[in-house]
């Protein structure tokens, strides 16, 4: 690198490369943008049908009490209920309601 001294570097030209250096990176981040617009909606959509295939297969090996138990949940969840803690008897369900929580929080 060949130092200058300050009277001899044009500003014009510094602030033109930097102008243009900005720019590019600019437009290569809009494609990026746009190109993960196109990519990340089906790939939510795959991941989203994974993770409720694996609820409901957790879901069908709860026994009568832990289906109860995480229907009484659900319910009071879709009926706008806001719960700021549970505490289940069966650790299954819990670990259900993981699957459940986990995908929201990515989304």
């Amino acid at each position: 690198m060949v130092n200058q001294n300050a009277s001899e570097v044009d500003p014009k030209l510094d602030l033109g490369n930097f102008l243009g250096r900005s720019q590019v990176q600019f437009l290569i981040d809009v494609f990026l943008v746009r190109d993960f617009n196109k990519i990340l909606p089906g790939t939510l959509k795959e991941y989203d049908k994974m993770v409720w295939k694996k609820i409901k297969n957790k879901f069908k090996k709860l026994d009568r009490k832990g289906r109860r138990e995480c229907n009484e949940v659900m319910s009071k969840l879709t009926h706008g209920t806001k719960i700021t803690k549970i505490k289940f008897k069966d650790p299954s369900v819990d670990t259900l309601f993981v699957h459940i929580v986990v995908p929201t929080m990515i989304r």
